[in-house]
């Protein structure tokens, strides 16, 4: 049979454009099998409205070949931010996000967090709940008093004081002119808002040493205290009510 050249020139090049399509030979690695990967460690948080919080999380490999895993958030609310440490790296790794909220109004934020390697991305929900600051019992006993009652020594008295809260303490006051209406006499008290009393723990103050105790209640505290100064010592029982 007699080949016409054309014809047999066509054949060879059919029969090479076939071999180059033979993949039975290795994989080049950048076209291999796509990296997969889980992001465990995201669980609920809550944090106040002026707060830092960190969650821990790990980039867990589960096949394919090995590439660089990047991290994201989105959906924060303009008064809050994060970033990741590190914020890239190889699965398996771990992480760590570390929101911080500066004065943030409270509620439920479903933050989004993703996972994306070249050709394989996930996305996440996170919520995170924003709390308001817990409010300090010991603020509804701030103000400008007048103590007035008997004492056992200095008879019936009647003047006026001031009571702060202790910062940053809970459920603690300052009780500033407390027997004799003096600026320079201050005691520290401990309350109780469950059952409204409050504690004089033993203290000296202005070279007097004071403890009590007693209840409040509205506008006024009742206190039983005892004022010691060397060999004198007097008992008193007292009301102070709010001006």
């Amino acid at each position: 049979m007699r080949i016409i050249p054309g014809a047999l020139a066509v054949l060879l090049l059919f029969s090479c454009k076939k071999g180059s399509n033979d993949n039975n030979g290795p994989l080049n690695p950048i076209y291999g099998d796509t990296l997969k990967f889980e992001v465990v460690g995201l669980v609920e948080q809550t944090m106040l409205q002026t707060d830092t919080v960190e969650v821990p999380v790990e980039v867990r490999y589960l096949e394919g070949n090995k590439d660089q895993v990047t991290l994201a958030v989105a959906g924060l609310p303009f008064t809050m931010t994060a970033g990741f440490y590190p914020q890239l790296d190889t699965p398996t790794f771990s992480s760590v996000i570390r929101f911080v909220a500066n004065n943030a109004d409270t509620g439920l934020y479903n933050i989004k967090v993703t996972a994306a390697g070249h050709r394989y991305a996930r996305d996440y929900n996170l919520p995170i709940r924003v709390l308001p600051y817990p409010v300090n019992p010991a603020l509804s006993l701030v103000g400008s008093y007048t103590e007035a009652g008997p004492c056992t020594v200095s008879g019936t008295l009647s003047h006026n004081l001031s009571i702060s809260v202790v910062d940053p303490y809970f459920n603690k006051i300052n009780i500033r002119g407390l027997w004799n209406g003096s600026s320079t006499v201050n005691i520290v008290a401990d309350i109780d808002p469950t059952s409204n009393t409050i504690v004089i723990p033993s203290q000296v103050s202005n070279g007097t040493t004071f403890t009590g105790s007693g209840s409040y209640s509205g506008n006024q505290i009742s206190i039983n205290y005892t004022a010691t100064s060397g060999i004198f010592t007097e008992q008193c029982n007292t009301v102070m009510t709010k001006l």
